[in-house]
């Protein structure tokens, strides 16, 4: 069963996240985000194409 907010709209942290420099993927963008001491907004802002780059790092969705 999938994690919902309060607003019923689910909550995004299971799909697997790839840094592109590194090649590292990593299950949910959480634990990317604590893998380069980040903040996990900031990884989930690139995800979603708001924002760039975060501490020189970029991510993306890993496919499967």
């Amino acid at each position: 069963m999938k994690k919902e907010r309060k607003n019923g709209r689910p909550i995004e942290n299971n799909k697997p996240v790839r840094i592109i420099e590194t090649g590292e993927v990593y299950d949910n963008y959480i634990e990317a985000a604590n893998a380069i001491d980040g903040n996990r907004a900031c990884v989930y802002l690139c995800l979603k194409g708001d924002r760039a780059r975060h501490k020189g790092y970029t991510f993306a969705y890993e496919e499967g």
